[in-house]
Parts: C-alpha cells; sequence; structure tokens
C-alpha cells in the first residue's frame, strides 16, 4: 500500500473519528451493539455510533492486512458490517420521532462525512477487485472455490519453501528441484484462472507476484518448459515469420517474372532483325 493511500486513510480516520466524537460521544464495541434495525427503539445516534464502529474496523482491518495483502479474505466481515449499518441510516426510523435517520444524518450533513467516508471503503474494496475472490450466496459474501484451492496450493509452496530456509532470507539450492512441482502447479493453476478474470482478485494476484519473485530471484530457479509452451512459442514463432515468408517469397517471385521478361525481350530483338532479312 502506497504511501498517498496511507495519508487518505490518515486523514479518513482523523476527519471520521472528529466528527463522530462531536456527534455522538463515545463508542461502543460492534460486538456489544444490537442487530442493525432488529430494535424498535434503536436511535439515529445508536446507528451514528454503529457506522464508526464499522468503518473505523474496517479501515484497521485493512491497514494490518495491507503486506501481504489479505484484505478481501480478512476484512470480508467488516465490510458486509458497513454495508449493513450504512443500509440501516437510510432506511431505519428513529424510535424517539418516527424520522427517518437519513434526514438526520445525512442531508443535514453539509460535510458529507458519512457519505464519503462509506465511498472511501466500498472504493477500496472495489479497487482490490475483492468480487472476484467470492460468491454471493442468498446475498452473503462467501469465498468462492477458486480462492480457497489457490490458498492451498500456496500454502504447500510456501511449506516447502520454508523447509529449504537456511536463515537470514536464504535457501538452500535443492528447493527448486524439490518444490518445483508444487510452485508449478500453483502457477498453472493462476494463470488457468485469467481467461475469466478470477485472477483479478488483489489477494491472489499479489500472492502470485510475491511467489514469484521469490522463485525467480531469491531462490534464482529456472522452471522447466512444459511441452505446452514448446507447441504455444512454436507457434507464436510460425505466425510472426509469415510476413517475413511471404515477403522474401514475392520478392522471389517478382525476380524469376522479370527474369523471364528479359529472357523474352532479349528473345524479341534477336528474332525481329533476322525476320526482316528474310523478307
Amino acid at each position: 500500500m502506497d504511501d498517498t493511500i496511507m495519508v487518505r486513510i490518515k486523514i479518513f480516520l482523523i476527519c471520521l473519528g472528529s466528527f463522530l466524537s462531536f456527534s455522538a460521544g463515545n463508542l461502543h464495541t460492534f460486538e456489544d451493539s444490537f442487530a442493525f434495525g432488529a430494535s424498535e427503539n434503536i436511535t439515529c445516534k445508536q446507528l451514528l455510533e454503529q457506522f464508526a464502529n464499522t468503518s473505523s474496523n474496517f479501515v484497521y482491518c485493512a491497514v494490518k492486512n495491507a503486506r501481504p495483502i489479505r484484505i478481501c479474505q480478512a476484512c470480508v466481515t467488516e465490510l458486509e458490517d458497513v454495508r449493513a449499518s450504512h443500509e440501516a441510516i437510510l432506511h431505519v426510523e428513529d424510535g424517539e420521532g418516527n424520522v427517518k435517520c437519513k434526514e438526520k444524518l445525512l442531508n443535514l450533513d453539509r460535510l458529507e462525512v458519512i457519505e464519503k467516508g462509506f465511498t472511501y471503503i466500498t472504493d477500496m474494496w472495489d479497487g482490490a477487485n475483492c468480487q472476484y475472490c467470492f460468491d454471493s450466496v442468498n446475498g452473503s459474501l462467501v469465498l468462492a472455490n477458486h480462492t480457497t484451492q489457490f490458498f492451498e496450493l500456496l500454502n504447500s509452496t510456501q511449506v516447502c519453501f520454508l523447509n529449504h530456509s537456511t536463515g537470514d532470507d536464504t535457501y538452500n539450492k535443492t528447493a527448486c528441484v524439490d518444490c518445483e512441482k508444487m510452485y508449478g502447479d500453483m502457477n498453472s493453476f493462476y494463470d488457468g484462472l485469467k481467461n475469466s478474470k478470477l485472477n483479478e482478485c488483489m489477494d491472489i494476484k499479489d500472492a502470485m507476484n510475491v511467489t514469484r519473485m521469490l522463485w525467480n530471484d531469491k531462490l534464482q530457479c529456472k522452471q522447466k518448459i512444459q511441452p505446452t509452451d514448446v507447441i504455444y512459442f512454436g507457434c507464436s514463432g510460425a505466425i510472426a515469420a509469415l510476413p517475413i515468408l511471404f515477403y522474401l517469397g514475392a520478392k522471389l517471385s517478382s525476380s524469376v517474372l522479370r527474369t523471364r521478361l528479359q529472357i523474352q525481350k532479349r528473345l524479341a530483338e534477336v528474332i525481329r532483325p533476322s525476320s526482316s532479312g528474310d523478307t
């Protein structure tokens, strides 16, 4: 996570904390609070406290899981809590005055702290392409099978690397041989996700990039070229060579044709004088 994002997170937390401290007083933990909209006597102030808690919980979770990036898997519960608390603000009426909390909290919020905070959180989630890590089941986000399978392969590969670690971020060279199959299986599985863009989930993409850097730079391993790779590169080379072959063929054909025309022209010049003499 770069410095710009970190600065934005800090500004968001400061603004959100200052506004909510002034508007809602001390915050309660979300676990000790009630379900969103479940109580008939719920007040807009309590909903504001819930949104403050869930928002800060998500941002804290995102920062904590910024390296290695595991925001999608680690913070999905916090995201759903943020969405639920925001949804409650939009639709629940204040138990004290039968006025929708949207009127009291959003329409009168000139700074738009709540909406800007909610947009910031959802933009972070969408920017990480977390939707590609999950399936939607009955309105809830459930970790997709391909995500589970990828991280199982990743775990096996990391365990193998760890078993060949000699300390101080160095590794035994035998890791290239002993871990090659596990790394190859993970790499192939990741490549298989590209067509459906399932590899776009930042948790998966970052994990693959880090592992490839470890394999190539730290371990300095070279993966064997698979038969399918040979076919792929062979076809690519043949297709790339077609324009060159076409150009050479066309040039050769034009040279042959030019030679024939010159021969025919010379024969015509030889035949023409002899024909005139006979006449």
